[in-house]
């Protein structure tokens, strides 16, 4: 760290003269507001911070011996400067202090959607084009075949695109990037399959557990509704329609699986792997519900949500991802906790991707990041302590409908529910980096 005054007419080893002496941070994460507080010895009553390649707001809580400053990195990650001055050099201000402050970017934990660098929107029309053309930036430069994994891995060696599995025995297939291991073939559910005291899913979980267990383990259990949208691969057209890396899970039916989590209190959440749907299904007699066991997966995380420094944005521990915690149209009110104003009306599919690019670096999540945020618990269907006045409704993902086009997938809010609605629908819109 470096200390000085400006101008030959100030003496360092003064005790009198101002001097920052140490900063609580010396890290950030790209793109998320960071508070720092700077430590010194008669630190005057006004100061300014400045962050190189971000920006900073005016430093608060000032004092003789420390102040606070709020800075926000680009969206690149290294080292950049972060310097506090007395006031502004054009003003006469000069430097108190600089700490070099190492910027990361935000480490998504969170398999990709399998939307390919082909299935793009442009302006005006539902044909997918190319995600490089320059009518598919023009619309939007992140839309979700421009980012994330499908992007950054796609070379399809142990999975497509962005996917990452590795056979395990003959019976089971891990995924590298959830850390989950999966059994290859399913079992078909006969009674009751709603019911999530299902007892034939609990016996043919127990029933894998026996002896040296399944693949040589014994802690098999039912997956989650997000465990199984996250094998879900939006980008195929394969047919007959089979929503998943028919490579790696080539036993997959295409047929609804059964899930753990809850629905509507008495039922469970089911995920179509023909088509990509989740939705609840009831407590009534049926059959054609398979159900494909899971076992391990990252460690939990407590707390999952924490919030900036202004309370605007949350970063999720779970995914890695970072929302805002307002709808579009609402703003942080500090002073309640809570979002404020009008709420904007809703666009459609077209007019969410081209609002998301208005306000950059944020984006349209995609299906599988905005149904991560999902609580179906309550209506609307999500914490309303880390997302307050959330509507009952539709939201837009980025994720078009590969095989309908003139559809894309959304997230119902009023109960948790994923599926393809006409881009000609208007919806509401939150963002995320």
């Amino acid at each position: 760290m470096l200390a000085c005054g400006g101008g030959s007419s100030y003496d360092l080893t003064s005790q009198s003269l101002p001097q920052v002496t140490a900063y609580s941070a010396a890290t950030a994460v790209a793109g998320l507001a960071t508070s720092f507080t700077v430590y010194g010895k008669n630190l005057p009553q006004t100061a300014l911070a400045v962050l190189s390649g971000g920006t900073c707001a005016n430093p608060i809580s000032v004092s003789a011996s420390s102040l606070t400053a709020v800075c926000t990195p680009g969206s690149s990650s290294g080292t950049v400067l972060l310097s506090i001055y007395s006031a502004a050099i054009a003003s006469g201000g000069y430097l108190l202090g600089q700490q070099n402050v190492t910027v990361t970017q935000v480490q998504i934990r969170f398999v990709d959607s399998g939307i390919s660098a082909t299935q793009c929107n442009e302006v005006g029309s539902d044909i997918l084009v190319s995600c490089a053309s320059t009518a598919a930036l023009a619309l939007n430069d992140k839309q979700d075949g421009m980012v994330g994994r499908d992007v950054q891995y796609a070379d399809n060696t142990d999975g497509i695109l962005g996917f990452s599995y590795g056979a395990f025995g003959t019976d089971c297939t891990y995924d590298y990037v959830s850390k989950l291991t999966w059994q290859n073939a399913s079992a078909t559910l006969t009674a009751l399959p709603g019911n999530p005291m299902n007892t034939e899913a609990a016996g043919l979980r127990e029933a894998a557990k026996v002896g040296i267990g399944l693949c040589g383990y014994d802690d098999w259990r039912l997956p989650t509704r997000d465990e199984l949208q996250s094998l879900l691969y939006y980008g195929s057209t394969t047919l007959p329609s089979m929503a998943i890396d028919v490579g790696k899970f080539g036993q997959t039916k295409a047929a609804w699986y059964f899930s753990e989590s809850i629905f509507n209190g008495s039922s469970v959440w089911v995920v179509d792997f023909a088509k990509g749907q989740v939705a609840g299904i009831g407590a009534t007699p049926g059959s054609g519900i398979e159900l494909r066991l899971v076992r391990g997966g990252s460690a939990q995380v407590s707390p999952r949500f924490s919030y900036s420094v202004d309370g605007a944005l949350v970063t999720d521990a779970v995914t890695g991802l970072i929302w805002q915690r307002c709808s579009a149209g609402l703003s942080w009110s500090s002073s309640t906790s809570s979002c404020a104003g009008m709420v904007a009306s809703p666009v459609s599919h077209e007019g969410a991707l081209s609002y998301a690019k208005q306000n950059a670096p944020w984006r349209l999540p995609n299906v599988k990041e905005l149904a991560s945020i999902v609580d179906s618990r309550q209506g609307p269907a999500i914490d309303p302590t880390v997302f307050p006045n959330t509507q009952s409704q539709v939201y837009w993902s980025s994720t078009s409908d590969v095989r309908l086009p003139s559809r894309a997938w959304s997230v119902d809010f009023s109960i948790g529910s994923v599926n393809t609605v006409p881009r000609t629908q208007t919806n509401a819109i939150r963002l995320v980096q």
